[in-house]
C-alpha cells in the first residue's frame, strides 16, 4: 500500500499557473463581443456592428504525468479598493463556476499531462460611440466609408455610452451577483481551481481598471497560501 501511494504521488496530475503581466497575447486579448441585435442591409449585404471588448486569461498547466480529470474553475469573491483602502463591501460568490477559454459552456475539462487550458479571467466592454466606431471601422475600412459607418452606428445602434467589466460566469439567470460592474480602481478577484484527482490551486488576480484604460488594465496574479485573511486588514494585498 505504501509503495502504491508513493507511486501515485510521483505520477499524479499537478496544476500550476502561467501568466504574463506585460499585456502580451494570448494572456491579454482585444476582441469582438456579441453583435448588436439586427444586421444592417448594406447594398444587399448584411453588415453586423460588434461591441468592442477585452479579455484576460491565465494558463492552467498540468505539470504531472497523468490526466487531470474534471478540472473546474470557480470565483469565490471580489474586493474593491482605492488608494490602498477597501471602499466597498466584498462581493461574495457561491463559489461560482468560471468559463474555460474557447469552451461553449461552463463544464469541467480534462487537462492532459504536460498540456494546458486557458481560463477566462476578466472581461471588459466599451459601448461608447468612439470605441464602437473605431473597432468596426478597423473591421470594415475597405468596404464602408467612415461617414456611412458613423450614420449606421448613430441611426441603428444608438450606443449606451457604458464602459463596464465582469468575470466570466453564466449570467443568463438571476444568481444574486451583478451582470456587470463599472467600478474603477483596484479589483481583487479570488479563484480556486480543483479537479477530481488533483490538489486544488488557489490564486488571486489584482486588477487596476479604469474607463480611460478599459482594455489595457494592469493585472497581477498571485498564488499565496497566506492571502486568505489579508482583506480583513483593509489594504490591497
Amino acid at each position: 500500500m505504501y509503495l502504491g501511494d508513493w507511486k501515485w504521488r510521483l505520477t499524479k496530475p499537478r496544476l500550476k499557473l502561467c501568466f504574463d503581466e506585460h499585456r502580451s497575447y494570448p494572456y491579454f486579448h482585444k476582441l469582438a463581443f456579441e453583435r448588436y441585435d439586427l444586421p444592417i442591409d448594406f447594398g444587399g449585404r448584411p453588415i453586423y456592428i460588434f461591441r468592442p471588448g477585452f479579455n484576460a486569461r491565465v494558463k492552467i498547466i498540468n505539470d504531472g504525468k497523468t490526466i487531470a480529470r474534471k478540472v473546474q474553475a470557480k470565483v469565490e469573491k471580489i474586493e474593491f479598493y482605492r488608494e490602498n483602502t477597501m471602499v466597498r463591501p466584498p462581493r461574495y460568490y457561491h463559489p461560482t463556476t468560471v468559463k474555460w477559454s474557447g469552451e461553449p459552456g461552463w463544464n469541467p475539462v480534462d487537462i492532459l499531462p504536460k498540456s494546458y487550458f486557458f481560463m477566462d479571467l476578466f472581461w471588459a466592454k466599451n459601448e461608447t460611440f468612439s470605441e464602437i466606431f473605431s473597432f468596426n471601422n478597423a473591421k470594415y475600412r475597405q468596404e464602408i466609408k467612415k461617414e456611412v459607418l458613423e450614420q449606421i452606428i448613430t441611426k441603428h445602434i444608438n450606443p449606451s455610452g457604458e464602459v463596464y467589466w465582469n468575470v466570466w460566469i453564466d449570467t443568463s439567470f438571476d444568481r444574486g451577483v451583478p451582470k456587470k460592474y463599472d467600478f474603477q480602481g483596484d479589483i481583487v478577484i479570488y479563484f480556486i481551481i480543483s479537479g477530481e484527482n488533483c490538489d486544488p490551486l488557489r490564486f488571486k488576480a489584482i486588477i487596476n481598471w479604469s474607463f480611460k484604460k478599459w482594455n489595457e488594465p494592469t493585472i497581477k496574479i498571485r498564488q499565496d497560501k497566506s492571502f486568505v485573511n489579508i482583506s480583513e486588514k483593509g489594504t490591497v494585498p
